[in-house]
């Protein structure tokens, strides 16, 4: 992964590309055909109406390259609202007018028959509508909307040339062209960072390379594909961290990015001449698999909620296919064995890439034990000081939105004073742990541990708040309260007499222990585990300059009803007990099955918990069966390497 690439957080084209001078469809000499158009058509000279144009339309006709995009993708023009809302009029209106243009291909699902209508009432209307897209988009609508609907028009053009008079046919393509060249130079800055991206992409990277394509004939049309691979390259490689992740902010963009691309590399493959560099295909290729990554069960993606984010399997199809390899049609079939991705199933072969990633440079991390859609899995976006979360158990949502921190020292509120940043990734065959840390005011860091179990199916989620032993004494009075996002559908249960509950939905259930918590309710040490106003809240108060402040999440609903129990343990260095400001020890018991955590908040040292002496800063382990401990994640120091 690529460590040496600048922060994501800025505009996304530092540098324009430089538009060539106005591109002419006739010029005086008549119409501007490329050396390798028909003959029949360079004789035409200034003839562009009358049998000229007659040729002209047979020839688009006639041609059997290049295919219409419906063609390529098996997907008609609804391609063009993949990631995109159909209720968007304007761009659905000219999708339809595709379909009437007879360019082949699958239907849009769930249309309408055609009514009756008299091919010449169709045409006025073609052309009413023509005429009237001319008249109110003389200034670009440098907006998503508006570069679909301009690409909407010119998948058209080939069919309408037999539905429109020469004029304004030429029209029609001459504003393409010049909207193509000015996207080059264009400011997109009122538009949000992400959006930016998406804008250029589709107006200075898709729509050109679309008139490269559809109209090879034409030498204004046929100069735009330089450009537009510039532009495509450009994008994918500046908003991908090497291996295709992209920036968590740009993630509502993602999967429209991700169809606007598909597209791009089907054009770039039926005109034979490639839509970017190889650099950029790589990324493409890897991007396909991190967008596998990045959905939920049902197959929309992570962190939207919004149309951009819906399930498309016409979409998956195509990028599989462009940018997927055996493995990653493995994948495919792992995660969505119903779709319409199994006519093209791998043939031989049995292993998948890990499921888990992490990408400091796109402030993303994917946790999950394995490539099922039921499996456990945690996904976690930590963009500046705030941190999302999605959380999903055997197909349900158990966590959906912003993780709230709110820690006090004194009764004095600690902030943010820096963002998250990694400390640790590990992922192998035991687990996946990720340790973020940020540093807070009055000279506190707050280490955040999240470690899920592989096999046990197990999240920790663990604060560890560590003070400046010079800014304060260890008498100093801390308040924790992590506040968890429970999903719509999930509620909360808690014990009668013990401290321990719930999240529930039906008849699922997933234990949630707060460890630094007394066990049983009658203890007097303050701290509570309750949902309020939908949101799970773990309450910790303790007093020292450091506290330790653990969340255990039993995931697999088969233990759902099984009793368990947990204790904090006595921690000893040199044969004196520890107080828990300086290391921390927890037994969790579900059934038969132990696991032990411990944290050291001080300085690690050679300290001894239930048995076991340990000289590391982070263990999560369990007990086998023959009472032999083994280690799930073991964190040396603060430096970040574990074992």
């Amino acid at each position: 992964m690529s460590t040496t690439k600048p922060s994501p957080h800025s505009s996304p084209s530092s540098h324009k590309f430089v538009a060539e001078s106005r591109r002419p469809l006739i010029k005086h000499r008549g119409i501007a055909w490329h050396k390798t158009a028909p003959a029949a058509l360079r004789r035409l000279g200034r003839d562009t109406d009358g049998p000229g144009w007659e040729k002209w339309r047979s020839h688009l006709a006639k041609r059997k390259t290049p295919r219409p995009l419906s063609q390529l993708l098996d997907a008609g023009p609804t391609a063009l609202l993949w990631a995109f809302a159909d209720e968007d009029a304007r761009v659905a209106r000219v999708v339809r007018l595709s379909d009437d243009g007879g360019t082949g291909g699958k239907k849009r699902r769930g249309a309408k028959p055609k009514g009756q209508k008299s091919s010449a009432a169709k045409n006025g209307a073609v052309v009413r509508q023509a005429r009237e897209w001319l008249e109110t988009r003389a200034v670009t609508d440098w907006s998503v909307a508006g570069a679909l609907e301009q690409l909407a028009w010119c998948h058209a053009m080939p069919a309408l040339a037999s539905r429109l008079d020469t004029d304004l046919w030429w029209q029609l393509l001459q504003r393409m062209v010049d909207t193509a060249d000015e996207a080059l130079s264009a400011d997109f800055s009122r538009l949000s960072v992400a959006e930016q991206l998406l804008v250029e992409q589709l107006f200075a990277g898709e729509l050109p390379l679309t008139l490269a394509y559809l109209f090879p004939e034409l030498k204004p049309c046929r100069r735009l594909r330089r450009a537009a691979k510039k532009v495509l390259t450009s994008g994918i490689i500046e908003w991908t961290d090497g291996e295709g992740m992209p920036a968590w902010h740009a993630m509502e963009w993602l999967r429209p990015l991700l169809a606007c691309w598909t597209r791009c590399c089907a054009l770039g493959e039926g005109g034979g001449t490639g839509c970017w560099t190889s650099d950029a295909q790589n990324q493409y290729d890897w991007l396909v698999r991190q967008a596998m990554r990045l959905s939920r069960p049902d197959g929309s993606q992570v962190f939207v909620h919004a149309p951009s984010g819906a399930w498309s399997a016409d979409l998956f199809a195509a990028a599989v296919r462009f940018g997927a390899d055996d493995a990653d049609r493995r994948v495919a079939h792992a995660i969505w064995p119903s779709s319409r991705l199994r006519p093209d199933k791998p043939k031989g072969g049995r292993s998948l890439p890990d499921a888990s990633e992490h990408s400091g440079w796109s402030e993303l991390a994917v946790l999950r034990t394995d490539w099922r859609p039921r499996g456990p899995a945690l996904h976690v976006a930590y963009g500046g000081e705030q941190m999302a979360v999605e959380l999903f158990a055997d197909g349900k949502q158990v966590f959906d939105g912003l993780v709230e921190t709110t820690i006090t020292a004194e009764e004095s509120l600690l902030e943010f004073t820096s963002g998250w940043e990694e400390v640790c990734w590990i992922a192998d065959e035991d687990v996946v742990y990720l340790e973020l840390e940020a540093s807070l005011s009055g000279g506190f860091t707050l280490h955040r541990h999240l470690a899920l179990g592989r096999e046990d199916g197990l999240l920790l989620i663990a604060d560890g708040l560590v003070g400046d032993p010079a800014q304060m004494s260890d008498m100093t009075s801390l308040y924790h309260r992590l506040s968890l996002p429970v999903s719509t559908g999930f509620d909360f249960a808690p014990e009668d007499e013990t401290r321990e509950g719930y999240l529930y939905t039906g008849r699922r259930r997933y234990l949630a222990q707060p460890l630094a918590l007394p066990e049983w309710r009658v203890d007097p040490r303050r701290g509570s585990l309750a949902l309020e106003a939908g949101r799970l809240q773990l309450v910790h108060e303790a007093v020292g300059r450091t506290m330790f402040t653990p969340l255990l999440l039993d995931l697999d609903s088969r233990r759902g009803f099984t009793a368990s129990t947990w204790r904090q343990l006595t921690v000893a260095q040199d044969l004196k007990i520890q107080p828990a400001s300086v290391a921390v020890g927890y037994r969790s018991q579900i059934g038969k099955k132990n696991w032990l955590v411990y944290r050291s908040l001080a300085q690690p040292a050679p300290r001894t918990v239930l048995g076991q002496h340990l000289g590391t800063e982070f263990l999560f382990a369990r007990f086998g069966r023959d009472g032999k401990l083994k280690q799930l994640i073991e964190v040396e120091g603060s430096d970040g390497d574990g074992e």
